[in-house]
């Protein structure tokens, strides 16, 4: 999701390096002006704090049905960008 993101981004020209500025600049150019929805950046944030407390917290469980609906949600969110990034490559800009 955060290079999906940062794909989105660099077609404004936009580069970021951390996850933080991501999520960020993410909801500033796409969510608030409605490019994407609201839960798409809700969506990032929350699969980032998992992530970040799968990388540090030496007792994290996630159950099986908690990490297929984050799958999912990942699944989408890139979906959804490939189909942004395909319409500003043709000059479909709608």
């Amino acid at each position: 999701m955060f290079f999906a993101a940062e794909a989105a981004l660099l077609t404004k020209g936009i580069t970021q390096s951390t996850h933080s500025g991501i999520h960020r600049l993410f909801g500033e150019h796409f969510v608030v002006p409605g490019i994407f929805p609201t839960e798409m950046g809700k969506n990032l944030a929350r699969a980032f704090g998992k992530r970040q407390i799968g990388d540090y917290e030496s007792e994290f469980l996630i159950s099986r049905e908690e990490a297929e609906r984050l799958c999912q949600i990942s699944k989408d969110f890139v979906t959804q960008i490939r189909i942004y990034l395909n319409k500003q490559r043709s000059g479909d800009h709608e």
